[in-house]
Protein backbone atom coordinates (compact mmCIF):
# COMPACT_ATOMS: atom_id res chain seq x y z
CA UNK A 1 0.00 0.00 0.00
CA UNK A 2 1.73 3.52 -0.94
CA UNK A 3 2.72 6.14 1.77
CA UNK A 4 -0.11 9.00 1.85
CA UNK A 5 1.95 12.03 1.97
CA UNK A 6 0.42 15.20 3.97
CA UNK A 7 1.55 18.60 4.03
CA UNK A 8 0.09 20.95 7.06
CA UNK A 9 0.46 24.77 6.56
CA UNK A 10 0.11 26.89 9.30
CA UNK A 11 1.60 29.49 11.48
CA UNK A 12 0.63 27.56 14.74
CA UNK A 13 4.31 25.46 15.59
CA UNK A 14 2.74 23.53 17.94
CA UNK A 15 -0.06 22.65 16.11
CA UNK A 16 1.63 21.98 13.32
CA UNK A 17 4.08 19.79 15.68
CA UNK A 18 1.01 17.37 17.17
CA UNK A 19 -0.45 17.05 13.86
CA UNK A 20 2.82 15.83 12.26
CA UNK A 21 3.67 13.71 15.08
CA UNK A 22 0.09 12.26 15.16
CA UNK A 23 -0.46 11.79 11.43
CA UNK A 24 3.70 10.14 11.18
CA UNK A 25 2.45 7.76 14.15
CA UNK A 26 -0.74 6.61 11.68
CA UNK A 27 2.16 5.67 8.93
CA UNK A 28 1.46 9.19 6.63
CA UNK A 29 4.05 10.97 5.24
CA UNK A 30 4.11 14.69 6.89
CA UNK A 31 5.83 17.80 5.89
CA UNK A 32 5.19 21.12 7.34
CA UNK A 33 5.21 24.57 6.28
CA UNK A 34 4.79 28.05 8.58
CA UNK A 35 3.97 30.31 5.57
CA UNK A 36 1.93 30.26 2.37
CA UNK A 37 5.18 30.81 0.37
CA UNK A 38 7.15 27.81 2.00
CA UNK A 39 4.13 25.95 1.13
CA UNK A 40 4.39 26.93 -2.55
CA UNK A 41 8.32 25.64 -2.82
CA UNK A 42 7.33 22.45 -1.02
CA UNK A 43 4.27 22.04 -3.61
CA UNK A 44 7.02 22.45 -6.55
CA UNK A 45 9.20 20.10 -5.63
CA UNK A 46 6.81 17.24 -3.95
CA UNK A 47 3.63 16.07 -4.56
CA UNK A 48 0.91 15.50 -1.63
CA UNK A 49 -1.91 13.89 -1.69
CA UNK A 50 -3.52 15.50 1.21
CA UNK A 51 -3.30 19.00 2.10
CA UNK A 52 -4.19 20.69 5.45
CA UNK A 53 -4.52 24.39 5.28
CA UNK A 54 -5.21 26.95 7.82
CA UNK A 55 -7.59 29.74 6.12
CA UNK A 56 -7.00 32.37 8.60
CA UNK A 57 -3.36 32.47 8.25
CA UNK A 58 -1.93 36.47 7.59
CA UNK A 59 -2.48 37.17 4.00
CA UNK A 60 -0.05 35.77 1.96
CA UNK A 61 0.64 36.76 -2.15
CA UNK A 62 2.09 33.45 -2.87
CA UNK A 63 -1.07 31.81 -2.47
CA UNK A 64 -2.42 34.54 -4.93
CA UNK A 65 0.53 33.65 -7.67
Amino acid sequence: MPVIRVLIVDDDKNLRKVLTIELSGEGFKVDGADSGAEAMDLLERDEYDVLLLDLNMPASTAWMS
